[in-house]
Protein backbone atom coordinates (compact mmCIF):
# COMPACT_ATOMS: atom_id res chain seq x y z
CA UNK A 1 0.00 0.00 0.00
CA UNK A 2 1.43 3.35 -1.04
CA UNK A 3 2.81 5.76 1.54
CA UNK A 4 1.48 8.80 -0.34
CA UNK A 5 -1.14 9.64 2.30
CA UNK A 6 1.51 9.61 5.01
CA UNK A 7 3.69 12.03 3.02
CA UNK A 8 0.76 14.32 2.26
CA UNK A 9 -0.19 14.41 5.93
CA UNK A 10 3.26 14.98 7.40
CA UNK A 11 5.09 16.86 4.62
CA UNK A 12 2.49 18.60 2.44
CA UNK A 13 5.01 21.23 1.30
CA UNK A 14 8.73 20.67 0.68
CA UNK A 15 9.92 24.08 -0.46
CA UNK A 16 11.91 25.79 2.30
CA UNK A 17 15.21 24.50 3.61
CA UNK A 18 13.64 23.32 6.87
CA UNK A 19 10.75 21.61 5.12
CA UNK A 20 13.12 19.75 2.82
CA UNK A 21 15.39 18.78 5.70
CA UNK A 22 12.50 17.30 7.67
CA UNK A 23 11.34 15.28 4.69
CA UNK A 24 14.83 13.98 3.91
CA UNK A 25 15.12 12.78 7.51
CA UNK A 26 11.83 10.92 7.16
CA UNK A 27 12.85 9.36 3.83
CA UNK A 28 16.24 8.31 5.22
CA UNK A 29 14.51 6.62 8.16
CA UNK A 30 12.23 4.72 5.78
CA UNK A 31 15.26 3.59 3.79
CA UNK A 32 17.06 2.42 6.94
CA UNK A 33 14.04 0.34 7.96
CA UNK A 34 14.24 -1.37 4.57
CA UNK A 35 17.93 -2.12 4.97
CA UNK A 36 19.32 0.64 2.74
CA UNK A 37 21.95 3.19 3.62
CA UNK A 38 20.86 6.75 2.89
CA UNK A 39 23.06 9.82 2.68
CA UNK A 40 22.56 13.46 1.83
CA UNK A 41 24.79 14.61 -0.98
CA UNK A 42 25.17 18.32 -1.64
CA UNK A 43 25.87 19.05 -5.29
CA UNK A 44 26.41 22.72 -6.17
CA UNK A 45 24.13 23.77 -3.32
CA UNK A 46 21.35 21.28 -4.10
CA UNK A 47 20.81 18.53 -1.53
CA UNK A 48 19.97 15.17 -3.08
CA UNK A 49 19.11 12.11 -0.99
CA UNK A 50 21.02 9.08 -2.28
CA UNK A 51 19.79 5.67 -1.12
CA UNK A 52 21.77 2.53 -1.77
CA UNK A 53 24.92 2.39 -3.89
CA UNK A 54 24.45 3.86 -7.40
CA UNK A 55 28.06 3.05 -8.28
CA UNK A 56 27.38 -0.69 -8.12
CA UNK A 57 23.66 -0.74 -8.93
CA UNK A 58 22.11 -2.15 -12.09
CA UNK A 59 19.04 0.11 -12.02
CA UNK A 60 18.41 3.54 -10.49
CA UNK A 61 14.91 4.70 -9.49
CA UNK A 62 14.45 8.46 -9.11
CA UNK A 63 11.96 11.26 -8.44
CA UNK A 64 12.20 14.86 -7.32
CA UNK A 65 11.02 15.72 -3.84
CA UNK A 66 10.83 19.53 -4.06
CA UNK A 67 7.42 21.21 -4.19
CA UNK A 68 6.59 23.29 -7.30
CA UNK A 69 5.51 26.89 -7.34
CA UNK A 70 1.88 27.83 -7.74
CA UNK A 71 1.51 29.06 -11.30
CA UNK A 72 -0.71 31.83 -12.68
CA UNK A 73 -2.19 29.42 -15.20
CA UNK A 74 -2.42 25.62 -15.05
CA UNK A 75 0.53 23.62 -16.35
CA UNK A 76 -0.65 20.73 -18.52
CA UNK A 77 1.74 17.95 -19.47
CA UNK A 78 1.19 16.69 -23.02
CA UNK A 79 4.09 14.31 -23.66
CA UNK A 80 2.86 12.88 -26.95
CA UNK A 81 1.60 16.11 -28.56
CA UNK A 82 4.61 18.36 -28.78
CA UNK A 83 3.00 20.90 -31.11
CA UNK A 84 -0.03 21.46 -28.89
CA UNK A 85 2.23 21.65 -25.84
CA UNK A 86 4.36 24.36 -27.48
CA UNK A 87 1.22 26.23 -28.49
CA UNK A 88 0.02 26.07 -24.89
CA UNK A 89 3.36 27.32 -23.55
CA UNK A 90 3.42 30.08 -26.13
CA UNK A 91 -0.12 31.01 -25.13
CA UNK A 92 0.91 31.22 -21.49
CA UNK A 93 3.84 33.51 -22.30
CA UNK A 94 1.62 35.51 -24.62
CA UNK A 95 -0.94 35.95 -21.84
CA UNK A 96 1.76 37.40 -19.55
CA UNK A 97 2.88 39.79 -22.29
CA UNK A 98 -0.73 40.79 -23.01
CA UNK A 99 -1.50 41.53 -19.36
CA UNK A 100 1.66 43.61 -19.04
CA UNK A 101 0.86 45.41 -22.30
CA UNK A 102 -2.70 46.25 -21.24
CA UNK A 103 -1.46 47.56 -17.88
CA UNK A 104 1.11 49.74 -19.63
CA UNK A 105 -1.44 51.11 -22.10
CA UNK A 106 -3.89 51.97 -19.34
CA UNK A 107 -1.20 53.90 -17.48
CA UNK A 108 -0.13 55.65 -20.66
CA UNK A 109 -3.70 56.69 -21.34
CA UNK A 110 -4.15 57.93 -17.77
CA UNK A 111 -1.01 60.08 -18.16
CA UNK A 112 -2.28 61.91 -21.22
CA UNK A 113 -1.87 59.53 -24.13
CA UNK A 114 1.10 58.52 -26.30
CA UNK A 115 2.13 62.06 -27.12
CA UNK A 116 3.81 62.95 -23.84
CA UNK A 117 7.21 61.89 -22.52
CA UNK A 118 5.69 61.18 -19.13
CA UNK A 119 3.09 58.84 -20.64
CA UNK A 120 5.67 56.98 -22.70
CA UNK A 121 7.92 56.57 -19.66
CA UNK A 122 4.96 55.40 -17.59
CA UNK A 123 4.06 52.86 -20.24
CA UNK A 124 7.58 51.37 -20.36
CA UNK A 125 7.92 51.34 -16.58
CA UNK A 126 4.57 49.68 -15.92
CA UNK A 127 4.88 47.26 -18.83
CA UNK A 128 8.31 46.05 -17.73
CA UNK A 129 7.32 46.04 -14.06
CA UNK A 130 4.18 43.99 -14.56
CA UNK A 131 5.96 41.66 -16.99
CA UNK A 132 8.81 41.00 -14.56
CA UNK A 133 6.47 40.54 -11.60
CA UNK A 134 4.33 38.05 -13.52
CA UNK A 135 7.42 36.17 -14.72
CA UNK A 136 8.72 36.03 -11.16
CA UNK A 137 5.40 34.65 -9.91
CA UNK A 138 5.30 32.17 -12.79
CA UNK A 139 8.83 30.83 -12.24
CA UNK A 140 9.71 31.67 -8.63
CA UNK A 141 6.33 32.17 -7.00
CA UNK A 142 5.04 30.79 -3.69
CA UNK A 143 4.93 27.05 -3.05
CA UNK A 144 1.89 25.22 -4.34
CA UNK A 145 0.30 23.82 -1.18
CA UNK A 146 -1.60 21.27 -3.26
CA UNK A 147 0.97 19.08 -4.99
CA UNK A 148 -0.28 15.54 -4.56
CA UNK A 149 0.50 14.54 -8.13
CA UNK A 150 3.45 16.83 -8.82
CA UNK A 151 5.48 15.33 -7.38
CA UNK A 152 4.42 13.77 -4.13
CA UNK A 153 3.22 10.83 -6.23
CA UNK A 154 6.66 10.16 -7.72
CA UNK A 155 8.33 10.55 -4.34
CA UNK A 156 5.87 8.09 -2.79
CA UNK A 157 6.49 5.62 -5.62
CA UNK A 158 10.23 5.66 -4.92
CA UNK A 159 9.71 5.13 -1.17
CA UNK A 160 7.25 2.31 -1.92
CA UNK A 161 9.87 0.64 -4.11
CA UNK A 162 12.48 1.02 -1.39
CA UNK A 163 10.18 -0.85 0.97
CA UNK A 164 9.37 -3.47 -1.68
CA UNK A 165 13.02 -4.07 -2.67
CA UNK A 166 14.21 -4.14 0.91
CA UNK A 167 18.00 -4.36 1.09
CA UNK A 168 18.49 -5.30 -2.58
CA UNK A 169 21.94 -3.98 -3.33
CA UNK A 170 21.59 -4.14 -7.12
CA UNK A 171 19.12 -1.25 -6.98
CA UNK A 172 19.65 2.34 -5.89
CA UNK A 173 17.38 5.34 -5.48
CA UNK A 174 17.79 9.12 -5.55
CA UNK A 175 15.32 11.80 -4.48
CA UNK A 176 16.44 14.90 -6.34
CA UNK A 177 16.30 18.46 -5.15
CA UNK A 178 15.25 21.47 -7.25
CA UNK A 179 13.83 19.79 -10.33
CA UNK A 180 11.30 22.60 -10.37
CA UNK A 181 14.13 25.10 -10.87
CA UNK A 182 15.28 23.42 -14.05
CA UNK A 183 16.53 19.97 -13.00
CA UNK A 184 19.32 21.62 -11.05
CA UNK A 185 19.64 18.84 -8.48
CA UNK A 186 19.95 16.00 -11.00
CA UNK A 187 22.18 17.99 -13.34
CA UNK A 188 24.56 18.76 -10.48
CA UNK A 189 24.58 15.13 -9.35
CA UNK A 190 25.30 13.70 -12.80
CA UNK A 191 28.04 16.29 -13.28
CA UNK A 192 29.67 14.96 -10.10
CA UNK A 193 29.12 11.32 -11.16
CA UNK A 194 29.72 11.12 -14.93
CA UNK A 195 30.16 7.34 -14.95
CA UNK A 196 26.74 6.78 -13.39
CA UNK A 197 25.22 9.37 -15.71
CA UNK A 198 26.52 7.36 -18.64
CA UNK A 199 25.82 3.75 -17.63
CA UNK A 200 22.87 3.60 -15.22
CA UNK A 201 19.45 2.61 -16.49
CA UNK A 202 17.43 5.27 -14.69
CA UNK A 203 13.66 5.14 -14.21
CA UNK A 204 12.30 8.53 -13.19
CA UNK A 205 8.76 8.95 -11.88
CA UNK A 206 7.06 12.33 -12.10
CA UNK A 207 3.30 12.89 -11.81
CA UNK A 208 2.41 9.19 -11.60
CA UNK A 209 -0.66 9.37 -9.34
CA UNK A 210 -3.50 10.83 -11.43
CA UNK A 211 -4.72 9.20 -14.61
CA UNK A 212 -5.90 5.96 -16.16
CA UNK A 213 -2.92 5.60 -18.52
CA UNK A 214 0.83 5.35 -17.99
CA UNK A 215 3.11 6.92 -20.58
CA UNK A 216 6.72 5.75 -20.81
CA UNK A 217 9.45 7.67 -22.64
CA UNK A 218 12.54 5.61 -23.52
CA UNK A 219 15.60 7.11 -25.28
CA UNK A 220 17.35 5.11 -27.99
CA UNK A 221 20.45 4.99 -25.78
CA UNK A 222 18.56 2.85 -23.24
CA UNK A 223 17.34 0.29 -25.74
CA UNK A 224 20.61 -1.63 -25.68
CA UNK A 225 20.56 -2.01 -21.89
CA UNK A 226 19.96 -5.69 -20.99
CA UNK A 227 17.24 -4.71 -18.49
CA UNK A 228 15.23 -2.54 -20.89
CA UNK A 229 13.41 -5.46 -22.54
CA UNK A 230 12.26 -6.75 -19.15
CA UNK A 231 11.05 -3.27 -18.20
CA UNK A 232 8.96 -3.00 -21.36
CA UNK A 233 7.48 -6.44 -20.76
CA UNK A 234 6.48 -5.60 -17.18
CA UNK A 235 4.99 -2.22 -18.09
CA UNK A 236 3.13 -3.49 -21.15
CA UNK A 237 1.44 -6.02 -18.84
CA UNK A 238 -0.39 -3.13 -17.12
CA UNK A 239 -1.26 -1.46 -20.42
CA UNK A 240 1.41 1.25 -20.34
CA UNK A 241 1.97 3.18 -23.58
CA UNK A 242 5.65 3.05 -24.50
CA UNK A 243 7.27 5.60 -26.83
CA UNK A 244 10.75 6.61 -27.83
CA UNK A 245 11.81 9.86 -26.20
CA UNK A 246 11.58 11.49 -29.65
CA UNK A 247 7.82 10.94 -29.61
CA UNK A 248 7.06 11.39 -25.91
CA UNK A 249 8.69 14.44 -24.37
CA UNK A 250 8.95 14.69 -20.60
CA UNK A 251 10.95 17.50 -19.08
CA UNK A 252 12.01 15.86 -15.84
CA UNK A 253 15.10 14.41 -14.17
CA UNK A 254 15.47 11.40 -16.49
CA UNK A 255 16.83 13.86 -19.10
CA UNK A 256 19.94 14.28 -16.95
CA UNK A 257 20.90 10.62 -17.66
CA UNK A 258 21.94 9.04 -20.95
CA UNK A 259 19.72 6.03 -20.23
CA UNK A 260 17.00 8.00 -18.47
CA UNK A 261 13.45 6.65 -18.82
CA UNK A 262 10.52 8.89 -17.93
CA UNK A 263 7.25 7.65 -16.43
CA UNK A 264 4.07 9.68 -15.93
CA UNK A 265 0.35 9.01 -15.60
CA UNK A 266 -2.42 10.83 -17.40
CA UNK A 267 -5.63 10.78 -19.36
CA UNK A 268 -6.36 10.48 -23.07
CA UNK A 269 -8.43 12.71 -25.32
CA UNK A 270 -8.75 12.50 -29.07
CA UNK A 271 -6.92 15.35 -30.74
CA UNK A 272 -4.90 16.05 -27.60
CA UNK A 273 -3.32 12.69 -26.88
CA UNK A 274 -2.17 11.85 -23.38
CA UNK A 275 -2.23 14.69 -20.90
CA UNK A 276 -1.78 15.35 -17.18
CA UNK A 277 -3.84 18.33 -15.93
CA UNK A 278 -3.90 20.60 -12.87
CA UNK A 279 -0.13 20.70 -12.39
CA UNK A 280 1.19 23.69 -10.38
CA UNK A 281 -2.33 24.75 -9.35
CA UNK A 282 -4.53 24.60 -6.25
CA UNK A 283 -6.48 21.83 -8.00
CA UNK A 284 -3.58 19.36 -7.85
CA UNK A 285 -5.37 17.45 -5.11
CA UNK A 286 -5.66 13.98 -6.62
CA UNK A 287 -3.09 11.21 -6.48
CA UNK A 288 -4.39 7.68 -6.16
CA UNK A 289 -2.57 5.17 -4.03
CA UNK A 290 -4.07 2.45 -6.23
CA UNK A 291 -2.55 4.02 -9.34
CA UNK A 292 0.86 4.23 -7.67
CA UNK A 293 0.52 0.63 -6.43
CA UNK A 294 -0.23 -0.48 -9.99
CA UNK A 295 2.98 1.12 -11.21
CA UNK A 296 5.20 -0.13 -8.40
CA UNK A 297 3.68 -3.59 -8.77
CA UNK A 298 4.76 -3.60 -12.42
CA UNK A 299 8.22 -2.42 -11.44
CA UNK A 300 8.36 -5.23 -8.89
CA UNK A 301 7.58 -7.65 -11.73
CA UNK A 302 10.38 -6.00 -13.73
CA UNK A 303 12.76 -6.81 -10.87
CA UNK A 304 11.66 -10.45 -10.95
CA UNK A 305 12.18 -10.63 -14.72
CA UNK A 306 15.73 -9.32 -14.65
CA UNK A 307 16.59 -11.85 -11.95
CA UNK A 308 15.29 -14.83 -13.92
CA UNK A 309 17.96 -17.41 -14.62
CA UNK A 310 19.59 -17.13 -11.21
CA UNK A 311 19.89 -20.36 -9.18
CA UNK A 312 16.55 -21.22 -7.60
CA UNK A 313 16.02 -22.50 -4.10
CA UNK A 314 13.37 -24.91 -2.92
CA UNK A 315 10.89 -22.85 -0.92
CA UNK A 316 9.35 -26.05 0.48
CA UNK A 317 12.66 -27.35 1.82
CA UNK A 318 12.27 -29.26 5.07
CA UNK A 319 14.82 -28.54 7.79
CA UNK A 320 14.08 -29.93 11.26
CA UNK A 321 15.59 -32.15 13.92
CA UNK A 322 15.68 -35.07 11.44
CA UNK A 323 16.57 -33.17 8.27
CA UNK A 324 19.72 -31.02 8.17
CA UNK A 325 20.25 -28.04 5.89
CA UNK A 326 20.92 -29.34 2.33
CA UNK A 327 24.47 -29.08 1.06
CA UNK A 328 25.17 -26.10 -1.15
CA UNK A 329 22.20 -24.12 0.18
CA UNK A 330 24.33 -21.09 1.07
CA UNK A 331 25.63 -20.79 -2.51
CA UNK A 332 22.07 -20.45 -3.82
CA UNK A 333 20.75 -18.21 -1.04
CA UNK A 334 20.28 -14.52 -1.86
CA UNK A 335 19.57 -12.38 1.17
CA UNK A 336 18.56 -8.82 1.84
CA UNK A 337 18.93 -6.84 5.04
CA UNK A 338 16.01 -5.39 6.98
CA UNK A 339 16.63 -3.06 9.92
CA UNK A 340 14.08 -3.47 12.70
CA UNK A 341 12.68 -0.88 15.09
CA UNK A 342 15.51 -1.52 17.55
CA UNK A 343 18.11 -0.69 14.91
CA UNK A 344 19.24 -4.28 14.41
CA UNK A 345 20.09 -5.35 10.84
CA UNK A 346 18.40 -8.68 10.06
CA UNK A 347 19.36 -10.81 7.04
CA UNK A 348 16.51 -12.66 5.36
CA UNK A 349 16.04 -14.51 2.07
CA UNK A 350 15.18 -12.01 -0.66
CA UNK A 351 11.63 -13.05 -1.61
CA UNK A 352 10.82 -13.80 2.02
CA UNK A 353 11.88 -10.29 3.01
CA UNK A 354 9.88 -8.69 0.22
CA UNK A 355 6.74 -10.64 1.15
CA UNK A 356 7.27 -9.74 4.81
CA UNK A 357 7.44 -6.03 3.94
CA UNK A 358 4.16 -6.24 2.04
CA UNK A 359 2.48 -8.10 4.90
CA UNK A 360 3.83 -5.63 7.43
CA UNK A 361 2.38 -2.72 5.47
CA UNK A 362 -0.98 -4.47 5.18
CA UNK A 363 -1.15 -5.12 8.93
CA UNK A 364 -0.24 -1.52 9.74
CA UNK A 365 -3.41 -0.40 7.95
CA UNK A 366 -5.29 -2.46 10.54
CA UNK A 367 -3.33 -0.94 13.42
CA UNK A 368 -1.04 -3.93 14.00
CA UNK A 369 2.69 -3.21 13.94
CA UNK A 370 5.06 -6.15 13.50
CA UNK A 371 8.80 -6.35 13.12
CA UNK A 372 11.53 -8.98 12.63
CA UNK A 373 13.41 -10.25 15.65
CA UNK A 374 15.45 -12.80 13.71
CA UNK A 375 15.50 -14.58 10.35
CA UNK A 376 18.57 -16.06 8.67
CA UNK A 377 21.11 -17.55 11.06
CA UNK A 378 24.38 -19.27 10.29
CA UNK A 379 25.32 -22.46 12.11
CA UNK A 380 27.62 -20.44 14.37
CA UNK A 381 24.82 -17.97 15.12
CA UNK A 382 22.60 -20.91 16.10
CA UNK A 383 25.27 -22.28 18.41
CA UNK A 384 25.56 -18.91 20.19
CA UNK A 385 21.76 -18.61 20.44
CA UNK A 386 21.49 -22.01 22.08
CA UNK A 387 24.12 -21.06 24.65
CA UNK A 388 22.21 -17.87 25.52
CA UNK A 389 18.93 -19.77 25.93
CA UNK A 390 20.55 -22.41 28.10
CA UNK A 391 21.84 -19.69 30.38
CA UNK A 392 18.56 -17.77 30.46
CA UNK A 393 15.83 -20.44 30.30
CA UNK A 394 17.48 -23.74 31.22
CA UNK A 395 17.88 -27.04 29.41
CA UNK A 396 14.24 -28.22 29.22
CA UNK A 397 12.85 -25.03 27.65
CA UNK A 398 15.84 -24.68 25.32
CA UNK A 399 15.48 -28.25 24.06
CA UNK A 400 11.86 -27.49 23.11
CA UNK A 401 12.44 -24.11 21.44
CA UNK A 402 15.98 -24.00 19.99
CA UNK A 403 17.11 -26.36 17.24
CA UNK A 404 20.53 -27.94 17.14
CA UNK A 405 23.09 -26.08 15.00
CA UNK A 406 22.80 -27.33 11.40
CA UNK A 407 19.19 -28.41 11.95
CA UNK A 408 17.53 -25.01 12.36
CA UNK A 409 15.00 -23.77 9.85
CA UNK A 410 16.54 -20.35 10.32
CA UNK A 411 19.56 -21.52 8.31
CA UNK A 412 17.33 -21.45 5.20
CA UNK A 413 16.58 -17.72 5.48
CA UNK A 414 12.89 -18.60 4.98
CA UNK A 415 11.94 -18.60 8.68
CA UNK A 416 11.10 -15.35 10.44
CA UNK A 417 10.60 -14.73 14.15
CA UNK A 418 8.29 -11.79 14.70
CA UNK A 419 7.70 -9.39 17.51
CA UNK A 420 5.17 -6.61 17.65
CA UNK A 421 4.94 -3.05 18.78
CA UNK A 422 2.11 -1.63 20.87
CA UNK A 423 1.15 1.90 19.93
CA UNK A 424 0.57 4.15 22.91
CA UNK A 425 -1.91 7.03 23.03
CA UNK A 426 0.89 9.56 22.62
CA UNK A 427 1.93 7.98 19.31
CA UNK A 428 4.99 6.25 20.76
CA UNK A 429 5.58 2.49 20.57
CA UNK A 430 6.48 -0.19 23.09
CA UNK A 431 8.36 -3.15 21.66
CA UNK A 432 7.10 -6.54 22.88
CA UNK A 433 10.07 -8.83 22.23
CA UNK A 434 10.55 -11.43 24.96
CA UNK A 435 8.86 -14.80 24.44
CA UNK A 436 7.19 -14.77 27.85
CA UNK A 437 5.62 -11.39 26.98
CA UNK A 438 4.66 -12.24 23.39
CA UNK A 439 2.44 -15.14 24.46
CA UNK A 440 0.26 -12.77 26.52
CA UNK A 441 -1.41 -11.31 23.40
CA UNK A 442 -3.31 -14.18 21.70
CA UNK A 443 -5.81 -11.85 19.98
CA UNK A 444 -3.03 -9.95 18.22
CA UNK A 445 -1.42 -13.20 17.09
CA UNK A 446 -4.76 -14.42 15.79
CA UNK A 447 -5.04 -11.40 13.48
CA UNK A 448 -1.43 -11.78 12.35
CA UNK A 449 -1.88 -15.49 11.64
CA UNK A 450 -4.98 -14.79 9.55
CA UNK A 451 -2.86 -12.62 7.25
CA UNK A 452 -0.05 -15.13 6.71
CA UNK A 453 -1.40 -17.19 3.76
CA UNK A 454 -2.18 -14.09 1.69
CA UNK A 455 1.55 -13.35 1.53
CA UNK A 456 2.84 -16.93 1.21
CA UNK A 457 3.57 -17.58 4.90
CA UNK A 458 2.47 -20.32 7.28
CA UNK A 459 2.57 -20.62 11.04
CA UNK A 460 5.33 -23.20 11.29
CA UNK A 461 4.91 -24.61 14.79
CA UNK A 462 1.22 -24.88 15.59
CA UNK A 463 -0.49 -26.12 18.73
CA UNK A 464 -0.86 -29.86 19.35
CA UNK A 465 1.63 -30.89 16.67
CA UNK A 466 4.84 -31.01 18.70
CA UNK A 467 5.33 -34.70 17.92
CA UNK A 468 5.27 -34.01 14.17
CA UNK A 469 7.33 -30.83 14.05
CA UNK A 470 9.64 -31.51 16.94
CA UNK A 471 9.02 -28.02 18.29
CA UNK A 472 6.52 -26.53 20.72
CA UNK A 473 3.97 -23.91 19.73
CA UNK A 474 5.58 -20.59 18.75
CA UNK A 475 3.12 -17.91 17.60
CA UNK A 476 6.01 -15.72 16.44
CA UNK A 477 7.75 -18.26 14.17
CA UNK A 478 6.47 -18.04 10.58
CA UNK A 479 7.77 -19.72 7.44
CA UNK A 480 7.72 -18.54 3.83
CA UNK A 481 6.62 -21.13 1.24
CA UNK A 482 6.48 -18.72 -1.75
CA UNK A 483 2.93 -19.69 -2.79
CA UNK A 484 -0.19 -18.09 -1.25
CA UNK A 485 -2.20 -21.03 -2.66
CA UNK A 486 -0.06 -23.62 -0.86
CA UNK A 487 -0.02 -21.53 2.31
CA UNK A 488 -3.81 -21.21 2.20
CA UNK A 489 -4.26 -24.97 1.65
CA UNK A 490 -1.96 -25.85 4.55
CA UNK A 491 -3.71 -23.37 6.84
CA UNK A 492 -7.27 -24.38 5.94
CA UNK A 493 -6.46 -28.10 6.29
CA UNK A 494 -4.40 -27.51 9.46
CA UNK A 495 -1.37 -29.25 7.93
CA UNK A 496 2.18 -28.96 9.15
CA UNK A 497 4.92 -28.68 6.54
CA UNK A 498 5.90 -32.26 7.32
CA UNK A 499 2.36 -33.48 6.59
CA UNK A 500 2.00 -31.43 3.43
CA UNK A 501 5.25 -32.76 1.96
CA UNK A 502 4.34 -36.32 2.90
CA UNK A 503 0.96 -36.03 1.16
CA UNK A 504 2.27 -34.22 -1.94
Amino acid sequence: MSCIDEINEQFPVRRSGEQKKAFRKFAAEQAAKAGFEAREEENEGHINLVIGDPENAKVLFTAHYDTPRRALVPNILMPTNRILHLVYVAGTIGTIILIALVAGLLVRQALGGPGTVQARAGFVTVYLGVYLILCYIAFFGPANKNNKNDNTSGTAAVLDLIRMLSGRKEFAFILFDDEEKGRKGSLAWTKAHPDQQEKLLTINMDCVGNGDHFVISIPDSAEDDPSCKALKQALEAIGAHIYSSDHAKMNSDQKSFRKGIGVCAGFYRKGVGYYTPRIHTSRDTVASGETIDKLTGALGKFVELINEGKPNINYLVLVNQDHPLPEGWEEKLETITVTNSMGNPIDVEKKTGEAYQRMKASLEVEGIFIDIDSAYRSVEDQRELKERFLEKYGEDYTAKTVAEPGFSEHHTGLAVDLYFRLKEGSGTFTDIVENEDLVKFPEIWKKIHQKLPEFGFILRFTKHYEDLTGDSYEPWHIRYVDSPEIAKEMTEKDLTLEEYLKNS
